[in-house]
């Protein structure tokens, strides 16, 4: 196996594993809001799921740049030269700020959410003619 399979082994693991975890979180969600809470996971949850999201965000819009991934639409020029950079420099900023801090809020991760899943649909919807 070379690195390049090994890479995509990798990141399909992660990707996937980001996905379940999603899933996860909306489960146990829904079951702590009939029930009682979970303590331990409590304390958790709310910092694991605010990380993964931002990481999420960040990897998605990382992805224009990677020349090995097959991408249904390329990216527009102002995707690579202005919009993904700021999303990255932001998404490392949140991300240190939540190692920093612990927290961040509500609506900074909601934002990171819509940015990477707005980032994806743009890629799978073809370019209307003259755009």
């Amino acid at each position: 196996m070379t690195f390049h399979d090994w890479l995509q082994f990798a990141l399909r693991v992660a990707f996937n594993g980001l996905g379940w975890a999603g899933g996860a979180f909306i489960a146990y969600g829904v079951i702590a809001q009939f029930t009682v809470p979970w303590e331990p996971l409590e304390r958790i949850a709310t910092w694991l799921s605010s990380f993964l999201t931002v990481l999420g965000t960040v990897l998605t819009t990382a992805s224009i740049y990677s020349s090995w991934a097959s991408h249904p639409h390329e990216p527009d020029a102002l995707s690579q030269l202005v919009t993904a950079p700021v999303v990255l420099f932001a998404g490392g900023c949140a991300l240190g700020i939540l190692l920093w801090k612990r927290t961040l809020p509500f609506v900074v991760v909601n934002g990171f959410a819509l940015l990477g899943l707005a980032g994806g649909l743009l890629r799978l919807q073809p370019r209307p003619p003259g755009w």
